[in-house]
């Protein structure tokens, strides 16, 4: 469950809260299953804070009792696309569109390897709301994982 829980934690925010343009905590749950058999809910905190153009995701997910905190930086590159950073290095990157006939509204995408983890994840990005879908691939454990989630506004700096 560990590693589900890095790569969930990576995956959820990472273009969610690139398109947002304010500092804010957000908070939710979400459903998994993997082709192992495996299935479960989980719970999940995050704050966005902003460091220039680009946002430090803190992310907590929780299962159960198991509980695992991650951070990150959403580098900004342009108005669409953005690189996922940890400790330094680059580890993925996506992009997000705006939704037709909308401006605060955004769909995005994103992908992510680490050693022999490749994770890919869709999101719908609302001013007060973040929908996400998502799947991890374990090539040296023939793991799959699914999941999706939703999670809500729960603070915001908006000045707006």
């Amino acid at each position: 469950m560990k590693r589900f829980f890095a790569s969930a934690v990576l995956g959820f925010v990472s273009c969610a809260l690139s398109a947002s343009v304010f500092a804010a905590d957000f908070s939710g749950s979400g459903d998994w299953k993997s082709n192992q058999g495996g299935s479960g809910t989980y719970n999940i905190s995050l704050n966005v804070s902003d460091q220039g153009l680009d946002k430090v995701i803190t992310k907590q997910v929780t299962f159960g009792d198991q509980a695992m905190t991650v951070q990150f930086t959403v580098h900004h590159v342009d108005d669409t696309f953005f690189k996922i950073v940890m400790g330094g290095n680059t580890v993925g990157g996506g992009y997000c569109w705006a939704v037709e006939d909308s401006t605060t509204e955004k769909i995005c995408h994103f992908g992510l390897k680490s050693g022999g983890i490749h994770v890919e994840e869709s999101l719908h990005v609302t001013p007060d709301s973040v929908s996400s879908m998502g799947s991890k691939w374990d090539a040296a454990n023939h793991l799959k994982i699914v999941w999706k989630d939703h999670l809500s506004l729960v603070n915001s700096d908006d000045a707006n």
